[in-house]
């Protein structure tokens, strides 16, 4: 096979635990080779093997699964988690909710745009508010016109105190 063929036309192997390209090579830092000949015989396998299932464990983290050469997402896309954020905005009662900021960019608040412009590039002050016992921050952008104003109102009559601990940072 030649180097200037496309990946996707490369010989592939189906070794009934997943495919993978025929010649995948990567470049490794120094003493990979040998960290990997370690773990694996710590593990009692092949350092192929080994690599594999690095590999594979890499990509699930990543929120991607590779099931009999299917290919399913096991994380939200940023759409969904966007709107799970909008939808727990509609949830949050502005009377008991916590509230807290960070400084972020003031575009992309949750930091999941990766394609987010360089001209785009601000950062700020962004306030987030919660339910009590919630583990689910919602920027005050997503949250709803009434709620924001009385969260805003809290905020400036002092009824509502900020932590020195920013529980994200």
């Amino acid at each position: 096979m030649s180097d200037d063929q496309h990946e996707a036309y490369r010989p592939l192997i189906e070794d009934g635990r997943g495919i993978f390209c025929e010649d995948f090579r990567m470049k490794a830092p120094r003493g990979f080779s040998d960290a990997v000949r370690a773990a694996a015989q710590r593990q009692h396998m092949t350092r192929a093997e080994y690599a594999r299932r690095a590999l594979l464990r890499s990509i699930e983290a990543d929120g991607v699964t590779l099931r009999r050469g299917l290919v399913e997402l096991t994380k939200p896309s940023v759409e969904e988690w966007l709107s799970i954020r909008k939808k727990e905005g509609l949830k949050i009662d502005p009377e008991a909710a916590e509230v807290d900021w960070a400084c972020r960019q003031i575009l992309d608040p949750y930091g999941v745009d990766p394609n987010l412009p360089e001209e785009c590039d601000c950062v700020g002050r962004v306030y987030f508010a919660r339910r009590p016992g919630s583990e689910i921050w919602v920027a005050f952008y997503d949250l709803p016109d009434e709620a924001r104003a009385v969260l805003w109102d809290r905020l400036k009559s002092g009824l509502t105190k900020l932590d020195d601990e920013v529980p994200w940072a």
